[in-house]
């Protein structure tokens, strides 16, 4: 900080009257470049998975603690609504909501990373190392009995797309 002052690039952390639910907003209808499809997404992430916990926090006021909380509720919440197995008990037959944490944890980190452009924050909060990452289980696949009982169901002009 003395170094930047003495250079004169020093700028006092402004005090944030913004909320993270105001700017996210803000944030997702601005961006010119989305997609429809990709600003419908961030829309429903940040109004389900996001706003309700962070959203009425001041900007500035957020910090790696309280993303990380965030973080952990939301993956712990989404994995017991989520709990009931699917097609067989491997990893690729459940749904855990992994996925969906992965996603609005990137979301998060960019409209915060805006922030910090702004010169909002001083620094990103979201610091939490492989957050952002997802690790797909391998897709799984019917086994012979079930692609006979597949055949058999469709009708008779697919059954060779089926096999």
């Amino acid at each position: 900080m003395q170094t930047d002052i003495l250079r004169r690039t020093y700028k006092a952390p402004r005090q944030s009257a913004t909320t993270l639910g105001e700017y996210g907003g803000a944030w997702i209808q601005a961006r010119p470049r989305l997609k429809d499809s990709t600003r419908h997404q961030y829309g429903i992430d940040f109004r389900l998975h996001i706003a309700p916990h962070l959203g009425g926090l001041l900007l500035d006021k957020i910090d790696p603690a309280i993303v990380r909380a965030w973080h952990s509720t939301l993956s712990a919440d989404l994995r017991a609504g989520l709990a009931t197995p699917t097609l067989n008990a491997s990893r690729a037959g459940r749904r855990d909501g992994t996925a969906t944490v992965a996603r609005c944890y990137r979301l998060l980190r960019t409209i915060l990373q805006t922030a910090v452009d702004d010169e909002l924050l001083v620094r990103n909060p979201c610091r939490i190392v492989g957050a952002s990452d997802t690790r797909s289980g391998e897709r799984p696949t019917l086994s012979v009995a079930d692609m006979a009982v597949l055949a058999k169901a469709v009708p008779p002009h697919y059954r060779a797309l089926v096999i």
